[in-house]
């Protein structure tokens, strides 16, 4: 049986479950690092596996193949730091599977290897996102509607009302969009690139917000194709943002200054306990300690907790105390490739360069997972079609030249 939902439809809903922006407040259950989440993004990875029409010679393609065995390599880290927290840590096998149960998100790979959705239907599925998205921030931000079951008060600063999930999938279109004004410029694409970073700038994410802005500035400076009306309205935007919020950036930057020169900021504490308390022993910092569970480990949790240390907050300091050296090197294989292989594409390269930011992205988070999932099929997506393009060519030369060749002798 073939369902006939759209492919585009179907990323959608992926992208609606992998966020938890679900998370309003008709859907409760469907919160943030809750099993309910992750059991509906998985039924969802199951049922496209079994409903949508395989394509046997795009998983047989050796670009393809290639690719899938480093994103191997990344769970054959993962199953060692199992090992590693088994014998040093007591943790029973059962319990490291429900700690590591996140990383079950990883199957969104093979899903999307195997029912083959074009790069296309990638996008619009990211486009019906954005619009959903830009909905409900409308709906809460504008006309104080409470949607999340985050409390909203009118009366806070900004700041203080900007809990939406799902802005690290708004991030990646964002992206998109700035690849595609580097090729091609459209006035639509410039208003909802520019109206992301609007949101990006009152959402005060600093590990979002300082890079994507960077690269806003870089784009529409020196990349972008346009003319002069739109290089004009361009530098108005940038402009208009910073003037007119000025003073976020200021205090944000105010904020970091004062953290980068306070030995105890709660994350330079947490970033020195990854680096040098954590692992009992150089297995540990090789392998990783695995997810140590609270069952496992109260008194670890109980010091956490009342230190106000979180591994989230830590971003790839928390992703070496979990799957130490071996997890960090098969884990940045594959974004470096990305980064820096001439086959990649500049919504990836900038969207790669932004997964190394080291405080942000928890890869054994199911929604950090489902995005990088989502970037590397893209990536392999346009390599395989850009080899079988290529082979193909080579054929019909191939080809052509033994029609030449037949027709030489036959004169002869």
């Amino acid at each position: 049986m073939q369902i006939k939902l759209k492919k585009s439809i179907y990323i959608f809903i992926i992208l609606l479950i992998g966020s938890n922006l679900m998370y309003l407040k008709f859907l409760p259950s469907l919160q943030y690092g809750s099993n309910e989440s992750l059991m509906v993004l998985l039924a969802v990875c199951i049922i496209g596996l079994f409903c949508y029409r395989k394509d046997p010679e795009f998983t047989a393609n050796p670009v393809v193949q290639r690719y899938t065995r480093y994103i191997g390599y990344i769970l054959f880290s993962v199953v060692l730091s199992m090992v590693t927290c088994g014998i040093f840590w007591h943790q029973t096998l059962s319990q490291s599977l429900i700690t590591h149960r996140g990383l079950s998100a990883f199957l969104l790979y093979f899903t999307l290897i195997g029912i083959k959705p074009t790069e296309k239907e990638i996008i619009d599925g990211f486009k019906y996102f954005t619009y959903l998205f830009a909905v409900v921030a409308v709906c809460i931000w504008v006309f104080n509607i409470r949607m999340t079951r985050i409390e909203f008060d009118k009366n806070a600063e900004t700041s203080m009302n900007n809990a939406i999930p799902g802005t690290i999938f708004l991030l990646f279109y964002f992206y998109i969009l700035l690849g595609k004004l580097s090729k091609e410029f459209t006035w639509k694409d410039l208003i909802i690139v520019s109206l992301i970073q609007v949101y990006f700038v009152l959402n005060q994410n600093r590990s979002l917000l300082f890079v994507c802005i960077l690269f806003f500035i870089y784009t529409m400076f020196f990349r972008a194709k346009t003319g002069k009306v739109a290089k004009a309205v361009i530098i108005a935007i940038i402009v208009f943002l910073l003037s007119s919020y000025w003073f976020m950036f200021q205090g944000l930057i105010d904020e970091t200054q004062q953290q980068a020169d306070t030995k105890e900021y709660v994350r330079w504490e947490m970033m020195d306990f990854c680096l040098h308390k954590m692992s009992p022993n150089i297995w540990c910092d090789l392998f990783g300690n695995g997810i140590i569970s609270k069952h496992t480990n109260p008194a670890l949790w109980h010091m956490l907790m009342r230190r106000c240390w979180n591994f989230n907050d830590v971003g790839w300091f928390g992703y070496y105390a979990f799957f130490g050296l071996l997890g960090i090197a098969a884990m940045a294989n594959l974004i470096l490739r990305f980064i820096f292989s001439h086959n990649s594409s500049a919504d990836v390269r900038m969207m790669s360069i932004h997964f190394i930011v080291p405080t942000i992205w928890a890869f054994w988070q199911s929604d950090a997972i489902v995005l990088f999932c989502l970037v590397a099929y893209i990536y392999i997506y346009r390599y395989a079609e850009k080899e079988e393009i290529k082979a193909s060519d080579n054929d019909n030369e191939i080809e052509s030249e033994k029609i030449l060749t037949c027709r030489v002798s036959n004169n002869i």
